[in-house]
């Protein structure tokens, strides 16, 4: 019984914080600038992404990559209009089974599944630094709430982000979420940056590129297939949530939504900063009563 209980005091506070939106809508960029604000990055210190056998510290933060969970282009349906590999179909392009086992043992264990591995550090790395006004702003407040719930156990308190573009197609995987965040982005915006952007770096280590209609015939018709159910006529881009959507915070990345200028990524960070420091305090509260 004495072991029991040991094991369940020293099982850590999860906050498990989702947050989806499709491809280039800056949920990887928002999750990396929230890691940093909890817990400022040192050379030292293991990646953000990937969980440590070292003995664990009082605060964890980590991200969980929805991309790491893709099964191998031999295994995706193929697209014969496109002549490709289909990577954005809600139903076959992410692995669920394997991605459910991960989040709930994130869940349970506060870490990743043991021989876990992400690939996105093969991805071009953008700079995550944010205007000092929002470090000032959020640091502290984050910090100090988050120390709070960690200091009130042995397990201390982790706080994992879970990003991807097909997040809240799987009710399982959405249901384990504490907070969950959608960026809402209209589709020539999505199309521009698409474009621009390099490649995408697979999981045999290879950079695929779109291939000619891969957006037109693919990408976006699945997009809406994930996401339509969400926003009221199926509008993805600047229609008003459903009841589905109840329990998800649109960030918009235009103002106004789905065809006026980006949102700045500061602004798409404060606005992720109070609704993480608001589940943070709504969780301490619960902790304190």
């Amino acid at each position: 019984m004495a072991a029991s209980s040991s094991r369940t005091l020293l099982r850590p506070r999860v906050l498990l914080v989702g947050i989806g939106g499709p491809t280039c809508s800056g949920k990887t960029t928002l999750a990396k600038h929230l890691v940093s604000l909890l817990t400022p990055p040192s050379p030292s210190s293991p990646s953000s992404s990937s969980s440590s056998s070292s003995p664990s510290p009082p605060l964890r933060t980590f991200i969980i990559h929805q991309d790491d969970f893709c099964p191998p282009e031999s295994k995706l349906v193929w697209n014969e209009r496109v002549g490709s590999a289909d990577w954005d179909d809600p139903d076959t392009s992410v692995d669920w089974p394997r991605l459910r086992h991960a989040v709930k043992h994130v869940r349970e264990h506060g870490e990743l599944p043991k021989g876990h591995s992400s690939h996105d550090a093969l991805n071009v790395q953008r700079e995550t630094t944010v205007a000092n006004e929002i470090r000032v702003r959020y640091q502290q407040r984050l910090k100090d709430v988050a120390a709070k719930i960690a200091q009130g156990g042995e397990g201390g308190l982790v706080v994992a982000f879970l990003d991807g573009f097909l997040l809240y197609h799987d009710d399982e995987v959405r249901q384990q979420m504490d907070v969950r965040l959608f960026l809402r982005i209209g589709r020539d915006l999505l199309r521009e940056r698409r474009e621009a952007r390099g490649g995408y770096v697979t999981a045999e280590g290879e950079t695929w590129k779109d291939p000619p209609l891969y957006f037109d015939e693919i990408l976006w018709p699945s997009h809406l297939k994930a996401h339509a159910r969400l926003f009221q006529g199926g509008d993805v881009e600047s229609g008003q949530t459903t009841e589905e959507a109840r329990d998800i915070h649109i960030v918009e990345a235009q103002e106004p939504p789905g065809k006026g200028e980006p949102t700045s990524m500061d602004d798409v960070v404060a606005e992720g900063c109070e609704v993480l420091l608001a589940a943070l305090e709504k969780m301490a509260a619960r902790e304190a009563a």
